[in-house]
């Protein structure tokens, strides 16, 4: 209470899993019912708050990846903000995957990992690219884009009926555009390359790019 009578408008978790087992691989030092709790009880004295993801770790499964879904529609924080995994030079990860051969070069910036690994459709995660791909889309479609999308609207329909209504037809293009066949999502996404801005960001799938919505409050 002391915080909202303040004038705090937004807790910002530092959650980034819905699996234990990859929590203690992050030595996080918490556990998933305690990220619920919190958020239950930012919820409880009506702050809002916002839950950080973390995906494609090193070692996480398809199990991981669905109990990161599960979490986030059980504890249902009014922002989700998506971070795939790139291992920073310095960092311990960075070191033993530079040590292990799995990094193709010894990069000094992040700019250079950034491109490579995470604007790719590259992981570190145990599976596959195309498993890695689907599952970002089913992150997307089932919650991570309607809950940042209402949030938006929840704090503008007052202002901007208009603006509201078009982040709401957008979201369900979106969404929709999140249920395709992978090859046909490629194909639109290549066709659309050179158009606006935010025709563009309907044909990202990624949770990682789609930063759409949380630029509009």
């Amino acid at each position: 209470m002391a915080l909202k009578d303040s004038g705090c408008f937004m807790l910002i978790f530092g959650c980034e899993t819905g699996s234990d087992a990859t929590l203690a691989r992050m030595n996080k030092k918490t556990s998933v019912a305690k990220n619920l709790d919190a958020i239950g009880l930012a919820h409880k004295y009506k702050v809002n708050c916002s839950s950080n993801t973390l995906i494609g770790t090193l070692g996480e499964t398809k199990d991981d990846f669905l109990k990161t879904i599960q979490f986030l529609k059980k504890a249902r924080p009014d922002m989700i903000s998506i971070s795939k995994f790139a291992p920073l030079p310095g960092s311990a990860d960075y070191n033993n995957l530079a040590k292990s051969k799995i990094l193709e070069n010894e990069y000094e910036n992040w700019d250079e990992i950034f491109e490579k690994y995470v604007e790719s459709d590259f992981t570190f995660a145990r599976m596959t690219k195309g498993s890695f791909r689907k599952l970002v889309a089913k992150l997307g479609r089932e919650i991570y884009l309607y809950t940042n999308a209402m949030f938006v609207i929840k704090n503008n329909i007052k202002l901007d009926v208009i603006f509201c209504l078009k982040n709401f037809i957008f979201l369900f293009l979106h969404i929709g555009f999140l249920y395709l066949p992978l090859f046909l999502r490629d194909t639109l996404k290549r066709i659309t390359a050179k158009l606006s801005y935010k025709l563009r960001y309907l044909f990202y799938e990624s949770a990682v790019k789609d930063q759409y919505y949380n630029g509009n409050i």
